[in-house]
């Protein structure tokens, strides 16, 4: 597979990093950077020079998305999941579920896993098990990896921050794709109380959304049928009630929609990934449960009803839609088209 140049420029910059003494670099990869095969780059380097490396994702996800992109790059990996059907301890690649990971070394830390070098997916997450990791292999290289690098004490467990492209050079470039807003009516936020500075009030959202269900969904599915142009949606929403109400909304409109949630096997959430990705229903509806992780370059539209204070949340959100579906998407051929407009004027 052969890598884009920001990727190489990362690996590059990373590397540097780790050679300076900066064993804890953060990689910040925009949405489409293609952080999976960066990663995948770097382990396979690392098992080409007889080294063990680990690849920690918090979610299934992550672990599927993980194991598709180095089954086609060639790493010789295992998955250490519980009951996965890849389980290969003695693999010199692992990908690991984080709390597979936390289970393993139970309460006290022991048991955690032995490598020469680690990456942590989505490090923005805080987890108690990959810190522990990060004090006990304090001079092993472990590397970072989010497009929002923005949570309260990262610096305390990483020390560098590496930039190798910006959203904007990516949208230059053709790797991400621009995005048109439209607003709509709101859940009203003047009794909503804050939890802190980045979260409201999960009982106070709950209660003014629900209480306000029918209005917001009717006005969705007007500016949906306005504005998104049919396109593959996926919806977010503070409450499960309102997602099933508007799923219930789109299919009364003869808009095939469907809601997922935590409660979904895994294998259920799967066969909703899959048949969304391929247009067999328009608009996958949730909660919070595709925030961060969905990969799916077939999104065009994101409703988002789900009012939130935390940048980092906002920006994964946002990145569900950014992602280039190739053949060049019309979106991204409008860019370019003002774009050579505004340099003739």
């Amino acid at each position: 597979m052969e890598l884009r140049e920001h990727q190489k420029l990362a690996i590059n910059m990373a590397r540097q990093s780790i050679k300076a003494g900066k064993k804890r670099p953060i990689l910040a990869c925009p949405t489409s950077f293609g952080k999976t095969v960066t990663a995948g780059a770097m382990l396979k380097t690392c098992q080409d020079r007889g080294r063990r490396g680990w690849f920690f994702a918090d979610r299934i996800q992550l672990v599927e998305q993980a194991i598709d992109k180095f089954t086609q790059m060639g790493l010789d990996f295992g998955v250490h999941q519980s009951n996965h059907e890849l389980t290969r301890p003695h693999a010199p690649i692992q990908i690991a579920s984080i709390q597979t990971i936390a289970a393993s070394a139970g309460k006290h830390g022991r048991n955690l896993p032995i490598f020469d070098m680690a990456i942590v997916d989505e490090c923005h997450q805080k987890y108690d098990i990959i810190s522990k990791i990060i004090e006990t292999y304090n001079n092993l290289p472990i590397i970072g990896l989010t497009a929002t690098p923005y949570s309260k004490g990262l610096g305390k467990m990483y020390n560098d921050l590496i930039v190798p492209i910006t959203p904007r050079e990516l949208l230059d470039k053709g790797w991400l794709t621009p995005v048109r807003y439209f607003g709509g009516e709101h859940v009203d936020l003047s009794k909503v109380r804050s939890v802190n500075p980045n979260t409201y009030s999960a009982q106070d959202l709950e209660s003014a959304t629900d209480k306000d269900a029918d209005r917001l969904a009717g006005c969705i599915i007007r500016n949906w049928m306005e504005y998104g142009e049919n396109s593959q949606t996926i919806a977010f929403s503070p409450t499960q009630n309102l997602s099933k109400a508007l799923v219930e909304r789109f299919n009364n409109n003869g808009i095939s929609a469907e809601h997922i949630d935590c409660n979904f096997s895994q294998e259920q959430r799967q066969e909703l990934y899959e048949a969304h990705d391929a247009g067999e229903f328009r608009v996958l509806s949730c909660s919070r449960l595709l925030n961060t992780g969905y990969d799916a370059p077939s999104v065009r539209c994101i409703v988002d009803c789900f009012p939130v204070k935390s940048v980092s949340t906002y920006v994964q959100r946002v990145g569900r839609l950014q992602r280039i579906h190739r053949p060049l998407d019309a979106a991204y051929k409008k860019y370019l088209d003002l774009k050579a407009r505004k340099a003739v004027e």
